[in-house]
């Protein structure tokens, strides 16, 4: 009994079933996370170490990697035993020595390395904050999937009673958007899941499954752990009525145009255009919310909304807590 009731207890504070991020869970920019393996092959920590680094590549956090106890606390602890799942973002418990994430698919030999690596990068966002795309505010597609998530956790965890109903309620109902930084909904997204239609409101294609971060999920990360930090710090009431000064990065080996509507009205729009590997000038955004579009030269790659009409992407309180923001545009 004693034991079944730690396996519940570790249950509970992972997520069952498992981008917006949960800012409370946002570990502070410039962040180096000690990573311990609590057990497993080498070859399988290699991969880790390898495919975790690539959320390194679009924000401002590093692991180090280690299979020996840490003497200072580790903020990451995996374990390869039992099934998928991680305990989001922050939090105090560095000296415990039970793990934060378990990636039990790492282990298994015939699983394809793709899915390997898929897992392993949606776990890694889910330890730097973000979460389940299908809670997204602007989860477009019905309560369907949420219902049958919230029935699949309680399944699980192989009882049913008053206190593992509500908490896989918890883990799995829509946020709220004043709870989160919203960035917006992406069905590419790593964190998302893969669903077949049959559980999808308004859509005949199934959200396939993703195996590498999406040119969005590089944005959230940027933007959620920006590698430059403004020195003028402002609160959210004040971020209500400020000024943004947003810069676009072209990172790809093509032209990139981008409109921008630059006004509280959302009605007034500005056409830039940006060289390969270059940085725009910085635009006056007279809003709390950066709204975009933008396409390569050779209308190859775009970057839009799956959502809205217009088809601009809205990044509300777009510095999160700065005056200005950098916009990354990864084409791979």
């Amino acid at each position: 009994m004693h034991y079944l009731l730690l396996g519940l207890i570790s249950l509970l504070t992972m997520h069952c079933s498992s981008a917006v991020l949960i800012p409370d869970k946002r570990w502070p920019p410039g962040s180096q996370l000690t990573v311990w393996f609590l057990e497993g092959e080498p070859h399988w920590h290699e991969l880790v170490k390898a495919t975790a680094r690539e959320w390194s590549r679009f924000g401002n956090i590093s692991f180090n990697f280690t299979a020996e106890k840490p003497l200072s606390g580790s903020h990451i602890r995996i374990s390869f035993n039992g099934y998928d799942g991680t305990q989001l973002g922050k939090h105090e418990s560095l000296t415990s020595t039970e793990p934060t994430m378990r990636l039990a698919s790492v282990s298994k030999p015939k699983l394809p390395l793709k899915y390997k690596k898929r897992i392993i990068l949606h776990e890694f966002g889910h330890a730097l904050g973000f979460e389940h795309e299908y809670r997204h505010p602007q989860w477009p597609y019905g309560p369907a999937w949420i219902e049958y998530q919230t029935q699949r956790c309680i399944n699980k965890l192989g009882t049913d009673n008053n206190h593992v109903n509500g908490h896989c309620q918890t883990i799995n109902r829509t946020l709220k958007e004043d709870d989160v930084w919203q960035f917006p909904y992406d069905d590419q997204s790593i964190m998302n899941y893969p669903v077949s239609a049959n559980w999808l409101d308004n859509r005949p294609l199934d959200i396939k499954p993703s195996y590498s971060l999406s040119k969005l999920d590089k944005i959230a990360m940027s933007m959620s752990y920006p590698f430059e930090v403004d020195s003028s710090i402002t609160n959210k009431s004040e971020s209500l009525t400020r000024s943004i000064d947003a810069t676009f990065t072209n990172h790809c080996t093509s032209e990139i145009e981008i409109r921008v509507l630059y006004s509280k009205r959302q009605s007034l729009s500005h056409r830039i255009t940006i060289p390969p590997t270059r940085k725009s000038a910085p635009i006056g955004v007279d809003s709390n919310t950066l709204a975009f579009k933008a396409i390569t030269q050779m209308g190859d790659i775009q970057w839009y909304s799956q959502t809205r009409s217009n088809g601009y992407l809205i990044y509300p309180q777009v510095g999160l807590e700065t005056n200005s923001v950098n916009i990354p545009l990864y084409c791979h």
